[in-house]
């Protein structure tokens, strides 16, 4: 009895063990672009003026389709398609990726940070080109003054390929917040993206 007993105890400790650990918290809302948005072009100015100036969106009669965390462009972007398709093909997992062309954009990923604080960026790509994810920084005046800026990952496949980047902000005084953005150059697929503080 004793014996069984300890054994409980110990499986029991086991599990207290496992679950306690603490897990991070992706700050990128939806990293695999499962949820997408419908915008109505003729009734947002500001997708309309995107397409005008021949920006490639996915489109479906009158609504282009937009990743639910997309938040806006940076600079010029040739396409930002939402891909849908099979796992392990079009898709790395669930039923929709990315295609990124020749721009960027920023993600509705933010965080509350401090000089000196880590964040690992990882994601999947496929494709030919190059793909980073960039730190834009705010100060504590909530000005933007900075950026933590990887190489650019070279892609250049047709099988999904894991991409990494560790962001370090020890260089950059009274850091208070980050913002993410995802970059490419050439013509790349992007799927299940995450963003953690080491």
């Amino acid at each position: 009895m004793r014996k069984l007993y300890r054994g409980g105890i110990f499986c029991l400790f086991l599990i207290v063990s496992f679950s306690s650990g603490e897990e991070k918290k992706n700050l990128v809302p939806d990293g695999g672009f499962e949820e997408v948005r419908q915008v109505i072009i003729s009734s947002d100015q500001y997708f309309f003026k995107i397409r005008e100036s021949g920006v490639e969106l996915t489109e479906e009669g009158p609504f282009v389709i937009i990743p639910s965390n997309f938040s806006q462009f940076a600079g010029g972007c040739k396409k930002l398609k939402v891909i849908e398709g099979e796992e392990g093909k079009e898709v790395h997992t669930g039923k929709r990726a990315i295609l990124l062309s020749d721009g960027s954009f920023y993600l509705r990923a933010e965080s509350e940070a401090e000089t000196g604080d880590v964040f690992i960026a990882r994601f999947y790509a496929k494709g030919k080109g190059k793909v980073r994810l960039i730190l834009h920084l705010t100060n504590k005046e909530g000005k933007y003054y900075s950026q933590a800026v990887p190489n650019p990952f070279p892609v250049d496949t047709d099988n999904w390929i894991s991409v990494e980047h560790r962001l370090d902000t020890k260089d950059k005084p009274d850091l208070a917040k980050i913002w993410a953005r995802l970059e490419a150059t050439g013509e790349v697929y992007i799927d299940d993206v995450s963003l953690t503080k080491e």
